[in-house]
């Protein structure tokens, strides 16, 4: 379904989107839940990472969450239980339907739209985010990326062998670099760099993606490897420049290790 149609269909006064119906549509292995759809599967479902993009043809901006079609089994069964209805359009989209409409969708795509565009920050709230990061949890994010990289290794191996020695290669290859540069970070050789950080893992990400899409990975290998992602996110504050207190002394350059 191309994006004029998607936009049309969450957005049409002849469809029950805004009063309740979430329309899943297939993108490969994967589905995807755009506007009010997405809104809906977050305030009743799942809380799927949201994501934002302009489109020119349509002169708007829209908001989307995906997951792998393995999660719509058990997605089926808890909108069954939950009351309400599950209905097969066609392979490439189901609609579930009978939920209670929407009175905030407008303000929180506001809020999910600011967050994305806020994911880029200033060279002086990464200095400040890195200089809070605790001890404890750059340990934690180093076994993360160790956990990642050990992974991504067993992984590759059984690729097919144009994606074990292409897209595999480079997948290893920055796993391995993530991982190195942590071990670095916690023994204090370098600098945490979560530019750097930032750019590996999401690069891995869209190698992961593609990798899945191209049925070299299955549904539950890409959760598995991006709840791992986002463990090392939140724990390298890497997309917060706020403060927290985590109840510990902040790693600091020239401290001495426990």
């Amino acid at each position: 379904m191309k994006i004029n149609e998607i936009f049309a269909l969450e957005h049409s006064e002849s469809t029950p989107t805004g009063n309740g119906t979430i329309h899943l549509l297939r993108d490969r292995s994967f589905f995807q839940a755009y506007e009010y759809s997405a809104y809906f599967m977050e305030r009743h479902f799942r809380k799927y990472k949201v994501h934002s993009r302009f489109y020119k043809n349509i002169n708007a901006e829209m908001v989307y969450m995906g997951f792998p079609e393995k999660c719509m089994e058990p997605l089926k069964r808890e909108v069954e239980l939950s009351g309400y209805s599950w209905i097969q359009i066609d392979e490439n989209r189901v609609d579930i339907q009978g939920l209670p409409p929407c009175k905030d969708f407008e303000e929180w795509k506001t809020t999910k739209i600011s967050m994305v565009e806020g994911n880029v920050p200033s060279r002086e709230s990464i200095e400040k985010s890195q200089a809070e990061v605790t001890y404890e949890n750059l340990m934690l994010a180093n076994r993360e990326a160790y956990d990642i990289c050990l992974y991504v290794c067993r992984c590759s191996s059984k690729f097919f062998r144009n994606f074990r020695f292409g897209l595999g290669e480079k997948l290893r290859q920055e796993s391995v670099e993530l991982t190195e540069h942590l071990h670095l970070v916690t023994t204090k050789v370098i600098k945490m760099d979560s530019m750097l950080l930032r750019t590996l893992l999401g690069s891995m990400r869209i190698k992961v993606r593609l990798l899945t899409d191209l049925g070299q990975l299955n549904g539950n290998q890409w959760f598995f490897f991006n709840e791992k992602v986002e463990k090392v996110y939140s724990l390298l504050r890497l997309e917060s420049s706020g403060t927290k207190d985590y109840g510990s002394k902040p790693i600091r350059v020239g401290d001495q290790l426990a």
